[in-house]
């Protein structure tokens, strides 16, 4: 992590799933969402991580999330953003389970 104020870089914790390609979102300037990627064996990630910043651990939460309908699936190369204070939208990627099949699906979390 970089720290803007004292031009320092330094190391967080591991996280439990590594992946490239992740999506990674900062939420309300006190946690990062880490959605997706690709594992070692080239298969998607289905595991979401949070960092919280404060205690400097990631934590694995339940990827079965309620408030998304339809046909979910957590990708790699995804982009999202916090939308306001609860909501993160999530979009695009690729589905390397199926031909890499590019998403044109969106949600918000």
């Amino acid at each position: 992590m970089f720290d803007s104020a004292t031009f320092k870089s330094f190391k967080l914790p591991d996280v439990a799933y590594a992946t490239s390609n992740s999506c990674l979102t900062a939420i309300n300037n006190r946690k990062l969402l880490k959605i997706g990627g690709l594992m070692s064996d080239e298969t998607t990630c289905h595991y979401i991580e949070v960092y919280d910043c404060e205690k400097n651990v990631w934590q694995t939460v339940d990827p079965a999330v309620e408030r998304v309908q339809g046909d979910f699936s957590l990708l790699s190369s995804s982009a999202s953003v916090q939308i306001n204070e609860r909501d993160i939208f999530v979009f695009g990627g690729y589905n390397e389970e199926n031909d890499n099949e590019i998403s044109d699906m969106s949600f918000i979390f």
